[in-house]
């Protein structure tokens, strides 16, 4: 008797913990992101530590990764995922795209274009708090980049706009304009 009620237990406890990894989401239409094809990046591609990653075109910040030189291997894997959270997003697998932006920020934490990226993701799921906090994050490490600054500030303005905050929406199109005008 003794053996079949640990036997019990331990079948409880196993489908429990099987069971605690399950999230259920509803299904969130994604949010159409402002098209930014006609902002101008100049200098896109040069310098060290910038490389262009295949499927994105040449006028989104998308296009160049920053890479941390410092970190051996972390490039081409940055690279590989990157590509990987495009193929997803493309796909409307937008938590697979998350996944992989996520995975991306483990090997290079700093890096402000991977932040701009997952905010993006979060914002087309209407993550806005997310999308906002997660722009504010790679605004402190862009290092004034304004291609990475703009669009930040652009998805900024959106959250805003989806949660109501019509004051703070302003004031992101704002910072989008003085940083489009070189301010």
């Amino acid at each position: 008797m003794r053996v079949l009620r640990l036997f019990f237990v331990v079948m409880s406890l196993a489908y429990l913990g099987a069971c605690s990894g399950i999230v259920r989401q509803p299904a969130i239409a994604p949010v159409p992101v402002q098209d930014q094809s006609s902002i101008a990046y100049p200098n896109q591609g040069q310098g060290s530590g910038v490389r262009d990653y295949p499927g994105a075109s040449s006028t989104s910040p998308e296009a160049t990764v920053f890479i941390d030189d410092n970190q051996p291997g972390s490039g081409t894997a940055v690279l590989a995922l990157l590509e990987s959270a495009e193929k997803a997003s493309q796909t409307g697998r937008d938590d697979l795209a998350a996944a992989a932006i996520e995975r991306a920020l483990s090997l290079e934490p700093k890096n402000a274009l991977l932040w701009t990226r997952l905010a993006g993701i979060r914002l087309q799921q209407q993550d806005w708090q997310q999308a906002y906090v997660l722009a504010g994050k790679s605004n402190s490490l862009a290092r004034g980049d304004r291609r990475i600054l703009v669009q930040n500030w652009r998805i900024i303005e959106q959250a805003r706009t989806g949660t109501g905050d019509t004051v703070g929406a302003q004031a992101a199109r704002k910072r989008v304009d003085q940083l489009m005008n070189g301010q």
